[in-house]
């Protein structure tokens, strides 16, 4: 105290704003250490978990585009005026699988980017990569059962209807065959909907666990963000307090 009160009375204010400054910078560090941390975690979720749900939105898309062609397929077999529309249609077909793989393979890539970052543990990422890879499995047993079938049946009516010349001359046996293929097709798409059904479980499963985890991402950002304020609040009433009693002390030694 002695050695306070000899100093100048600029050294003392020089001492005391000193002290006030000090504060407000830790009070500024904190903050902004906190600001980029609330930062980093939006710019998270946004970069991984947001792609994720994008992943399984496109895949659901793409899956329609697959109903969409066995359904066109089973209920004009046979009655398709060139054959360059049946191709089209493989086309279409081929395309939406080979999409739909291609999100689902993006969706385990990006389990795995959020495990080794450390947000999500060993075991939901491996119950969330096992229903993907059961997906894979599903949609690779559709593809083989009904879609595939269903395109070949839609084909050969074609081929029936070209050689005779045409619908209207058509004999009773190419009717006959033509009607067998499109029972067929139909009965590979109603047999198929069982499978489209189970597909579809497993994919409102894989949205649900996102779901589930997207609402704990939002509480813990929440609690964040509130748990900064709070610390940001306290810290600088302590320094207005903290700054009243420097000015009471210097005031006393002056």
């Amino acid at each position: 105290m002695s050695f306070i009160k000899n100093m100048n009375i600029r050294n003392k204010l020089f001492i005391g704003f000193g002290t006030i400054i000090i504060a407000l910078i830790v009070i500024a560090a904190i903050g902004a250490f906190n600001s980029w941390s609330i930062n980093r975690n939006y710019s998270n979720v946004l970069e991984h978990n947001v792609k994720r749900y994008s992943y399984l939105q496109a895949l659901s898309t793409y899956l329609m585009d697959v109903r969409r062609v066995i359904v066109l397929s089973a209920l004009h077999s046979g009655q398709f005026p060139r054959l360059g529309r049946i191709d089209e249609l493989q086309g279409e077909a081929d395309a939406a699988i080979a999409s739909a793989t291609n999100y689902i393979n993006h969706y385990i890539a990006n389990l795995n980017s959020e495990y080794a970052l450390g947000r999500i543990t060993e075991a939901e990422r491996l119950e969330s990569e096992a229903q993907a890879n059961m997906l894979l499995a599903m949609l690779d047993s559709y593809v083989d059962y009904v879609l595939n079938p269903v395109i070949n049946y839609a084909r050969l009516g074609f081929v029936i209807v070209s050689q005779a010349g045409g619908v209207d001359a058509l004999g009773t046996a190419e009717r006959e065959s033509l009607q067998t293929l499109r029972y067929e097709s139909v009965t590979r798409l109603l047999e198929g909907q069982y499978r489209m059904a189970e597909l579809e479980t497993v994919y409102s499963s894989m949205m649900d666990a996102y779901q589930e985890y997207m609402e704990t991402v939002v509480e813990d950002m929440n609690n964040v963000t509130s748990t900064t304020f709070l610390i940001l609040t306290l810290i600088s009433l302590v320094s207005v307090v903290f700054a009243i009693l420097i000015a009471i002390f210097i005031s006393s030694i002056i």
